[in-house]
């Protein structure tokens, strides 16, 4: 009965429903061509903030792609240190009410955010604050990529500030969103974790986790360099000189001078523990270095490793040495190497109480630093916990109250419905019928495309796969080229099996996302409007599939063809039908044309459940596709 009532209320409003599509297409195309250019990092800053404000006063209260451009203006506002521009607009984005076309865009602002704190003002917990959100921004998305990197970034400022357990759960954290690629910088930060908590073993064991699985040639370097350094930690003096021996013959290291001088020290440091008999200039030369490249932490641990040399030979040198580290530890505010410093210090001036004071002094703030800070780190922690329960108790009590809203239109409809029953009960009959022999008639179709895929993938596809196995080790046929198009062959039939597999239609909106979210990467950004607003439960399955089936033959067809860089994907869902608006900033073509087999089955498929369908492109101004079918 409400499929009828739908059909004359549509047949009825369609004069009324429509809108000036060629104005809103020339638009959209414009604001999408001045974002493009405002990205462009050859072009000068204040050109790029033109562009972006002309884009952002085209653009609609509601369009998806503002919080993309809001984002943008931000970080163009941030490299001209305009920072007053940066939180005004910052806010504005943040106003925006959130869904999965703003998640990224928010959680790159907070980013942004970090590291203005960390850089600009050194204000090391709104720094860890700002990342903590960014990251809850990005798994949203969801992101894991950039999750994580918020998430080690969370861990260096812990480790910064000596909180060395926080730091471990906190990487602990980012263990279930690692891809392999990612692993190394986790292991290697959690081997600097483990060293500073004087947990050798578990330091030894990251570290060569961290060297098995980077793909950087230079941060191997850093990794093996901080293995032998734990080495010595150890007392295993040999096996540190061994690795650094082996380190110092890598030809990268000239390319990283710094890094050479790093590996140089500590090779000198740990024969000097091992009781070899080696000079004053094998320390000398990596201080030569650090001077020359300004590396002030690297001279600390020069001058404390000459402090230590010439200990028990000439105190007075020695003293030279490490008052030298006291200066620079204090220029650096770093207490800890001021601490170790006067420590040998004390070896030296026993009797010196302004030496023993200040070590107990700097030894006793340490502690109340390291417990402040960690006490702050973790009560961040534990209110953000508590913000994301609240968020998510809003949603389900938001979930509840629609819930009941649309029992109420549902009963309400149903009351309507009966009392038209007498008029239209003929006519309910008529379509009801013709509704369900369309029902079947899909049903049918649908069944016939998974058998059919069935079919090829274990037919098809492994068959035309043993012949290729069995040209191989033939010597009668011409192997490169039969093989090279068998298997272009065998990939396309494994290519239909996929897209003509099962879809869980129960979790049709996960289903979706992880659609979407194949396409998504760094160069090509996909901007969802509506998505959350759609009732998904009042839509059937054989028509979920259609969407499914129409959304992925788009996507795959920018893949192939379009080369664009932003995508957007609009979903309108009222009581009668569901509207799609796809548009991309791709090449285009040049109308009118002949369709493909994508854009070919795309029109069929909506056509096949009494949808509409319509193709708008202008050659290197991208293209925009409407599609519309009754719910």
């Amino acid at each position: 009965m409400r499929i009828i009532l739908s059909f004359l209320i549509l047949q009825l409003l369609s004069s009324c429903t429509g809108f000036n599509v060629k104005e809103e297409t020339e638009s959209q195309k414009l604001i999408l061509e001045l974002y493009e250019k405002a990205k462009d990092d050859e072009t000068p800053f204040e050109q790029r903030k033109d562009n972006i404000n002309e884009a952002l006063d085209l653009i609609s209260q509601n369009d998806s792609l503002k919080a993309a451009l809001l984002y943008s203006k931000c970080n163009i506002h941030f490299s001209l240190k305009e920072y007053d521009s940066l939180f005004y607009f910052g806010n504005t984005l943040r106003q925006i009410a959130p869904d999965s076309s703003t998640y990224l865009s928010l959680g790159k602002y907070e980013h942004l955010l970090a590291y203005y704190h960390e850089n600009i003002l050194f204000d090391i917990d709104s720094a860890f604050y700002y990342n903590n959100s960014a990251k809850n921004y990005f798994l949203k998305v969801p992101d894991s990529s950039r999750a994580v990197k918020r998430i080690l970034r969370q861990a260096i400022l812990q480790n910064i500030s000596n909180d060395f357990f926080g730091a471990k759960e906190t990487l602990t954290e980012a263990l279930p969103y690692l891809a392999k690629n990612e692993r190394a910088e986790i292991y290697g930060e959690l081997g600097d974790n483990n060293s500073m908590l004087l947990n050798l073993s578990g330091a030894i064991t990251y570290y060569k986790l961290a060297i098995q699985t980077s793909r950087n040639e230079k941060d191997v370097l850093g990794y093996k360099n901080n293995l032998a350094t734990t080495f010595t930690k150890n007392k295993d003096f040999v096996a540190a000189i061994k690795l650094l021996r082996s380190l110092l013959k890598d030809t990268l290291l000239e390319k990283h001078p710094s890094t050479y001088a790093r590996v140089l020290d500590n090779l000198s440091y740990a024969q000097l523990k091992n009781g070899m008999d080696i000079t004053e200039q094998d320390f000398l030369k990596s201080l030569t270095i650090r001077k020359r490249k300004n590396d002030k932490r690297g001279q600390i641990a020069s001058y404390t490793h000459l402090g230590e040399y010439f200990l028990k030979t000439d105190p007075m040198i020695a003293a030279r040495y490490l008052d030298t580290v006291l200066q620079i530890s204090k220029q650096l505010k770093i207490p800890q190497a001021e601490q170790d410093a006067l420590k040998f210090m004390m070896k030296l001036q026993s009797k010196n109480t302004a030496i023993r004071n200040r070590y107990i002094f700097l030894q006793d703030s340490l502690y109340q630093v390291g417990l402040k800070v960690k006490t702050q780190f973790a009560k961040m922690k534990y209110d953000d916990e508590q913000k994301q329960l609240s968020i998510l108790k809003l949603e389900a009590e938001k979930e509840r109250k629609n819930a009941e809203l649309a029992k109420q239109r549902t009963q309400k409809t149903l009351w309507l419905s009966l009392s038209g029953f007498l008029i239209l009960g003929g006519i309910s009959a008529f379509f009801s019928l013709r509704q369900h022999h369309k029902k079947e008639k899909l049903q049918e179709v649908y069944t016939t495309e998974k058998r059919i895929s069935k079919k090829i993938h274990d037919e098809l596809a492994n068959d035309i796969y043993g012949v290729m196995t069995r040209m191989e080790h033939s010597k009668t046929f011409q192997k490169e080229n039969t093989l090279d198009s068998l298997e272009d062959i065998y990939k396309r039939t494994r290519d239909i099996s996929r897209e003509t597999g099962s879809i869980d239609t129960q979790n049709f909106q996960d289903e979706l996302k992880k659609l979407l979210s194949q396409f998504r990467n760094d160069d090509t950004t996909i901007a969802l409007k509506g998505f959350n607003t759609v009732k998904w439960n009042g839509i059937s399955d054989e028509k979920k599939i259609t969407l499914y089936r129409i959304l992925n033959e788009l996507l795959v067809n920018m893949k192939k063809h379009s080369e664009a860089t932003l995508v957007s994907v609009a979903f309108e869902n009222t009581k009668k039908e569901l509207k799609i608006i796809y548009s991309d900033n791709g090449e285009g073509v040049k109308t009118p044309f002949e369709k493909g087999a994508g854009l070919a089955n795309t029109e069929n498929r909506i056509k096949n459940i009494k949808g509409t369908f319509s193709f708008e492109s202008e050659l290197g101004k991208g293209v925009r596709i409407k599609c519309a079918f009754p719910i």
